[in-house]
């Protein structure tokens, strides 16, 4: 019974790992990210939590202070990593290079808004966007 499991279990993590992984996503960013370039999460970090395991890269989080997030990010020595709209307009129209993970299609209109946007890569139903074409 145990193999069985195990083997359904295996066949399971095959099919949805284009929807929870975020691999071939960090990828695309890799190849173009340069120092002092950012990288967003928009909404949940579960979401894209593994772009910041595959790139290295310390991750802002837009729209994101939800569940456990919001209750840690009140305390005093909490990292100032999270943006609220104002900032994430700021940052877009910045001359910073910024990517943003998001699986959100209206975001794309939203940052449309604000400054142009340009798609970087799609995978697993979320989408890389940036503020500066490749």
């Amino acid at each position: 019974m145990m193999i069985l499991f195990i083997q359904c279990a295996h066949i399971a993590l095959g099919v949805f790992y284009p929807v929870l992984g975020s691999e071939p996503l960090a990828a695309a960013i890799q190849a173009q990210l340069k120092p002092g370039e950012e990288i967003i999460c928009d909404g949940e970090y579960s979401n894209a939590s593994s772009v910041n395991f595959y790139t290295g890269q310390q991750m802002l989080i837009w729209n994101g202070l939800k569940n456990g997030l919001w209750y840690g990010s009140l305390f005093p020595d909490a990292p100032k990593i999270f943006l609220d709209d104002a900032q994430m307009a700021d940052a877009w129209r910045g001359s910073t290079r910024i990517y943003v993970v998001t699986g959100d299609d209206k975001t794309r209109d939203k940052l449309q808004q604000i400054a142009p946007v340009h798609p970087i890569a799609k995978a697993g139903g979320k989408f890389v966007l940036s503020n500066r074409p490749n």
